[in-house]
């Protein structure tokens, strides 16, 4: 077994190593920074070793939220209007041009962001708050972004997961609407309910077979209750993302998909969404989510019935429980150093 850090040029290491014994394959990243750190260096990985991701360039475009919203502006992509903020300056000028709410989010959320921060971002419901926010926030990220709010409930979001060939095109997809989500408002998804949206995905397969985009991909898109219009939230690009799990326990094999056509091996035939209605859930988050909804809310019964069905779960596995302790026992850590 080789261990290696993946946060920087000791994974490049290994893998050439492993490439001088022989050993190439297919490399599948699970972190942004992990990403655009082969990406850049890839000349030293390729070709003993497949990556699942095409030209850098447009990876940096999708991976950053400024230059995406900037692209997708350009471009005729729907997208919140949305400020990119380098200064104190540009956050002023934000605040008095912008909507509220607004979504205050790093361009990218690093290692630095998530030590120093530990949330996705910020919902902030007035000027003087981004202002604020911005200043109190602003040594962890290089860029932030300022994003009007798309108003709606947390299932007027939706989820495209898909992996696409060289030429843009969808090999497997997966379509879900956010449950819940931890943090509320700005957090990550913990509970997700399988669910087409026809709008939703015609925006984001457009968008990708328009950039003849490879490998993996996730796009959220919303619905504004208020216009009916579907704008997309941000992209994910180049890795798996921590749900991918939920297409998966509804019969779609993305990851084989990824691996099978980065080794050029027959592909699978469970590629297509059967609409089974398939839930999935991170546990432990969806029970901080729930909670934080209280009773008037969510009662324990809403929440149960929420989750009835087939569904999955995120880490927890009777055949292998020890992910699930692991989580468990950091997130106490976390409390602990937090007391």
């Amino acid at each position: 077994m080789i261990e290696a850090d993946t946060a920087g040029d000791e994974l490049i290491d290994a893998l050439v190593d492993l490439a001088a014994a022989g050993r190439g394959g297919a490399v599948i990243p699970c972190v942004d920074e992990t990403v655009l750190l082969l990406a850049r260096d890839r000349d030293r990985i390729e070709p003993a070793h497949e990556l699942p991701f095409g030209d850098l360039g447009w990876l940096e475009t999708l991976s950053d939220k400024a230059r995406f919203a900037m692209w997708a502006e350009t471009n005729g992509v729907p997208v919140p209007r949305t400020a990119v903020l380098e200064t104190v300056a540009d956050a002023e000028v934000a605040a008095r041009a912008l909507s509220f709410p607004c979504a205050l989010k790093p361009a990218a959320r690093t290692e630095r962001w998530l030590a120093a921060v530990d949330v996705k971002g910020f919902k902030l419901q007035t000027p003087d708050a981004l202002i604020s926010t911005y200043r109190r926030v602003a040594a962890f990220a290089d860029r932030l972004v300022a994003q009007e709010w798309v108003p709606g409930p947390a299932e007027n979001l939706h989820v495209l997961r898909g992996f696409f060939d060289r030429d843009g095109k969808p090999l497997a997809t997966f379509s879900a609407r956010l449950i819940r989500q931890w943090p509320p408002d700005t957090g990550i998804a913990v509970s997700l309910a399988e669910c087409r949206s026809e709008a939703a995905e015609r925006i984001a397969l457009d968008m990708l077979e328009r950039i003849g985009h490879y490998g993996f991909a996730m796009v959220e898109v919303k619905r504004d209750e208020r216009t009916g219009e579907h704008l997309v939230i941000e992209a994910n690009v180049g890795r798996p993302t921590a749900l991918s799990g939920h297409a998966e326990r509804a019969g779609v094999e993305l990851l084989r998909t990824a691996y099978c056509e980065m080794l050029g091996l027959p592909l699978p035939n469970a590629r297509r969404q059967r609409d089974l209605g398939t839930k999935y859930v991170f546990l432990r988050g969806d029970i901080r989510a729930a909670l934080s909804l209280g009773r008037r809310r969510l009662t324990l019964r809403g929440w149960v019935s929420s989750l009835r069905g087939r569904r999955g779960y995120a880490l927890l596995s009777g055949r292998d429980p020890l992910p699930f302790l692991v989580d468990l026992a950091r997130a106490g850590s976390a409390l602990l150093r937090r007391a």
